[in-house]
């Protein structure tokens, strides 16, 4: 995928944002003679699964869970936070 993106930046240089290496190039209208130019959404998102992946394999992946709270501690911390919410709300 690196390759792909160095070699279509020497490529489209000249083009603004071509550069980047992240445009398609594509024609369309009558015979196909407009040259239009399109984010590579596709090869980004190839990219950013790519890196996922890696991460994933090394450890440095966490998926964002719901942390529960139970036992003693949690019903005091529930309690606590609604004692807040209670005077914030008398003190309005």
């Amino acid at each position: 995928m690196r390759r792909v993106i160095e070699e279509r930046a020497a490529e489209m240089a000249d083009v603004p944002g071509g550069s980047s290496g992240l445009l398609v190039k594509t024609y369309k209208g009558k015979d196909a003679a407009t040259a239009v130019y399109k984010f590579d959404a596709a090869l980004v998102k190839g990219l950013r699964e790519t890196c996922k992946q890696v991460a994933i394999e090394i450890g440095q992946w966490a998926e964002k869970r719901n942390v529960t709270l139970a036992g003693d501690l949690g019903v005091r911390i529930l309690a606590a936070r609604k004692r807040v919410m209670e005077r914030e709300a008398a003190g309005k």
